[in-house]
């Protein structure tokens, strides 16, 4: 992988690289463990949902190695294709390329379409209307981001989750293990949160983080030069599976 493809729309620099060989060495080591490569699957699962412009570098590239790998569902183990090496080769022909997409704080984000040649960018990020009474935009915004997670706490029924865990998969830990529910959400114009995917190991673990978050407080919309725009944050979900006593 030492050469470098350019062209006038993208780079392939030696960032991409090095993300391209932690995502190997990190495949490499799920490859005799059913329960991460199940894990592993439904991650990829959800990045494949999402828009391309909303994936991080890393994401990118990880969604790519995946496909330098062989999945076996029956038995949940995952191998390297016998052209592994060519496939990887040929990576640096479909390198990250950068979006024009706003970030608010460290969830939010809204497409900037249709506002590139403003000469003035005014938005408020979206919020629960039980920070409404917040004049201070960065207390009402933190004051947001403590509601969801109050929320997932609040109503995420936590041993439910576990007691489906161990129902339906016969798996004995050594030391405790996370298991994550990857969901994406849209706060639209109108302020109502919607699903876009939910992704886990599990569907019975899908349903669980639904019901959750359709009792998540109600939102007002993020704004831009005053006008509402739709707004996605990608939640996960994560709780843990104590170690076999």
């Amino acid at each position: 992988m030492s050469s470098m493809a350019q062209n006038e729309d993208f780079t392939f620099t030696s960032q991409d690289e090095r993300l391209i060989e932690e995502h190997i060495l990190d495949f490499n080591a799920y490859k005799q463990k059913p329960v991460p490569v199940a894990e592993l699957v439904a991650e990829i699962n959800f990045l494949k949902g999402l828009d391309p412009a909303e994936l991080t570098r890393s994401e990118h590239w990880f969604i790519q190695v995946f496909e330098l790998y062989q999945v076996d569902p029956v038995n949940k183990r995952i191998r390297k294709k016998q052209n592994f090496e060519d496939l990887k080769a040929a990576l640096n022909n479909n390198p990250y390329q950068d979006n024009t997409t706003y970030t608010f704080e460290d969830i939010f984000v809204f497409e900037a379409g249709g506002f590139e040649n403003a000469t003035t960018i005014d938005f408020t990020r979206p919020y629960t209307k039980n920070c409404a009474s917040i004049p201070n935009s960065d207390k009402r915004n933190e004051c947001t981001q403590k509601r969801i997670q109050f929320a997932i706490k609040q109503h995420f029924q936590t041993n439910k989750a576990i007691d489906v865990f161990r129902e339906n998969y016969d798996q004995v830990f050594v030391r405790d293990y996370e298991i994550t529910i990857y969901t994406s959400l849209k706060v639209n114009k109108k302020g109502k949160l919607e699903i876009k995917n939910i992704s886990s190991i599990d569907d019975d673990l899908n349903k669980l983080a639904r019901r959750a978050i359709k009792r998540f407080p109600r939102f007002e919309p993020a704004k831009l030069n005053g006008e509402p725009i739709e707004a996605r944050f990608n939640l996960p979900i994560v709780f843990t599976i104590y170690a076999d006593e």
